[in-house]
């Protein structure tokens, strides 16, 4: 029987406590818990990287095909589960178009929609853009009647620029005939078209023209000749009062009748005219 004094149970050795299998079962359990967390944590980061990555050529895919709608490169009307080539990188790509009414006249929902169809879950992706625009139908006929219109007001332009010139032209001329002084055309034989008178300007004769009324009778009754109104003067009209030949004894070296008119209140005609004149 082992000894009970007090000494020799104090200097017994210590037993080392082992794992319960209730420590056991509760450790494994927190390590595949753990284990299963990280794994799920490196999935979703792995699918997020996938999905944007698929979302970023969704997007590229997506904005280019409504370009093209946009354009007029693809017939306006609905589409869907087109494919973009039979090249690898377009494999599993396809896209769709949809034209939808709105509450507004000529005015259209376009909705475009790129999706990518992969074997799991990690390789779906899909991008849908919107975008009102009109019928290019009716862009193409606003466009035309714009520019009838356009040829029209031109033609009104020209119309109305050339009646603008034909009217200054017509208030040139007019005003040139205004400023011309009147032409006395007659039906004498001067070259000018001058009538040719009597010397009297009121029986319709010009007085440049006709003989001066100084040589024809005196308007007023005065007895006299014809060269001199007043007068006294030889009977010959168109000499300024002097005679038609020259008296006796005049230098045949100077003209006749001299350049001068008879002169006024002189009386009649001397005669011969006297030396030293």
């Amino acid at each position: 029987m082992p000894p009970t004094s007090p000494l020799l149970r104090r200097h017994r050795p210590h037993r080392r406590r082992a794992f319960t299998l209730l420590e056991i079962v509760l450790g494994m359990a927190i390590f595949f818990g753990s284990l299963a967390i990280f794994s799920q944590i490196l999935w979703n980061g792995s699918r997020a990287a996938v999905q944007s990555q698929l979302r970023s050529q969704a997007l590229v895919r997506c904005e280019a095909k409504l370009g093209e709608v946009v354009a007029g490169a693809l017939p306006f009307q609905s589409q869907a589960n087109q494919t973009f080539s039979s090249e690898p990188a377009d494999v599993g790509w396809t896209w769709s178009v949809e034209i939808q009414p709105t509450n507004h006249p000529n005015l259209n929902n376009v909705v475009v929609e790129v999706e990518h169809v992969g074997n799991s879950g990690l390789s779906q992706a899909a991008v849908r853009l919107h975008r009102w625009m009109r019928d290019p139908a009716q862009l193409a006929l606003v466009a035309m009647e714009a520019a009838k219109q356009d040829e029209l007001n031109k033609q009104k332009a020209e119309e109305a620029k050339a009646e603008a010139e034909r009217q200054k032209e017509e208030a040139k001329t007019n005003g040139s005939d205004s400023t011309k002084k009147p032409s006395r055309r007659g039906v004498g034989p001067n070259d000018d078209g001058r009538p040719k008178g009597d010397g009297n300007p009121k029986d319709g004769g010009n007085p440049k023209n006709g003989p001066n009324p100084k040589d024809g009778p005196n308007p007023k009754g005065n007895p006299g000749g014809e060269g001199n109104p007043k007068g006294g003067g030889p009977p010959n009209g168109g000499n300024g009062g002097w005679p038609s030949s020259p008296p006796a004894g005049y230098p045949p070296d100077l003209p006749w009748p001299p350049p001068f008119p008879f002169p006024s209140g002189a009386g009649p005609f001397p005669g011969p005219t006297p030396k030293g004149r």
